[in-house]
Order: C-alpha cells, then sequence, then structure tokens
C-alpha cells in the first residue's frame, strides 16, 4: 500500500526572480510473502519448503525549493535542492518446513541444510531513520529565439532498507544480509536545444554520473 501528498506553491509572475517551492509526504507497507520448495532436488530435501515473511513500513517527508536569477537577457541561472527525511522499519523471519503448508522440520536438521543449500532459518528485524539535502545548480544561455546551451550539476539520494530475499541472517550470526545503506549520485551535464526553421528541432546534451 502507498499513500501520497504533494503540496505545491508558485509564487506571482511578478516576481523578478521565478521561485518554485514545495513538499512531499509518502507513507507505504510493503508485505510481500513467499514460499519456495526444494521439491527439484533428490533424497533428503525433496518435501521441504522455505516458506518466508518479510515487511517494511516507511514514512518519508521531503520539502524542496527552486529559483532562478535572469542576471542578464542570455544568461539565466537556476539553484534548488531538496531535503528528504525518511524513517524505515523491516523485518524478515523465514523457516524450514515438511512441504507447503507443513509442521517445522526439527533444529538437527538445519546444519544440512546450511551447508549444502545455504539455508538458515532466522527472524530479523530493524529500523533505519535518514535524512538528506541534494542541490542543484543549473546555467543555462540563451544564445537565439529558439536555442539554448545549458550546464547542469545535480545530486541524487536514493535512501537504505531492507533485504526480503537473503536466506541467511546477517552477522554476527551468519554471513546473510538485511540492512543495506543509502546511496548518491553526482550527475553533470551539457546540452543545448536548437531550433531550426519553424517545425523542426535538435537537442543534444552530454552527460556523465557518479555514484557513491
Amino acid at each position: 500500500d502507498l499513500e501520497e501528498t504533494d503540496y505545491l506553491f508558485v509564487p506571482p509572475n511578478s516576481l523578478v526572480i521565478p521561485v518554485l517551492t514545495g513538499a512531499f509526504q509518502q507513507q507505504g507497507i510493503c508485505t510481500p510473502t513467499s514460499t519456495p520448495n526444494c521439491s527439484t532436488l533428490a533424497g533428503f530435501f525433496r518435501n521441504a519448503a522455505n516458506p518466508r515473511q518479510f515487511s517494511q513500513d516507511s514514512t518519508l517527508w521531503s520539502a524542496f525549493a527552486q529559483v532562478s536569477w535572469h542576471f542578464t537577457e542570455q544568461w539565466t541561472l537556476t539553484a534548488g535542492g531538496r531535503y528528504n527525511d525518511e524513517q524505515k522499519d523491516g523485518s524478515r523471519a523465514t523457516q524450514l518446513t515438511a512441504g507447503l503448508g507443513g509442521p517445522p522440520l526439527p533444529a538437527s536438521t538445519y546444519p544440512l541444510f546450511a551447508q549444502v543449500l545455504g539455508i538458515i532459518p532466522h527472524s530479523v528485524e530493524g529500523s533505519l531513520s535518514e535524512s538528506n539535502f541534494s542541490p542543484l545548480v543549473n546555467l543555462e544561455w540563451q544564445f537565439a529565439d529558439r536555442s539554448m546551451a545549458y550546464l547542469s550539476w545535480a545530486q541524487g539520494f536514493r535512501s537504505g532498507g531492507f533485504d526480503a530475499r537473503s536466506n541467511k541472517p546477517p552477522p554476527p550470526a551468519s554471513t546473510g544480509t538485511f540492512q543495506f545503506g543509502p546511496e548518491k549520485a553526482n550527475t553533470y551535464e551539457l546540452g543545448a536545444k536548437m531550433g531550426l526553421g519553424r517545425t523542426a528541432e535538435i537537442n543534444a546534451a552530454f552527460y556523465f554520473t557518479e555514484y557513491e
């Protein structure tokens, strides 16, 4: 389930320096379930199943602002940014059962499943809270009525979260994964938009993205 609320404020056009501001709020709940089975494997593992339950709740608040400064008739400098604040709670529980929907297998069988199939029944949960400010800067040159060039830099951000698929618990209990960290990206772009006559236009852009 996902709920979103957006707020946008655009000041009157009479302002000398155009300003755009807004806010964003999102709430989501993710609860997938799966029950892989080992029926294709021979012998001991034939009737075993590995059901799991995963849940992730998240709440995201975001606010952004952007301002453009036309410091000459041909040149415009735009600067802005976005602030995010996100909280997530996650949990994952896995079992080994005798068939789909069957009773749990004896704990004495767990070492064999861990060694041969890399499956360790477990239950883990965690929480994370992250905040980030992502800026952007854009310089635009209007060198003709229907032609312009621009140079921009922007930073992106993707928050961390929780892994639903790992078959093992995370360290120090084992070598599985559960919580993963955020990701940042810096993007640099140089481009142009040029009008050809009254009906045609050529757009070109070169960009480079660096991930952290």
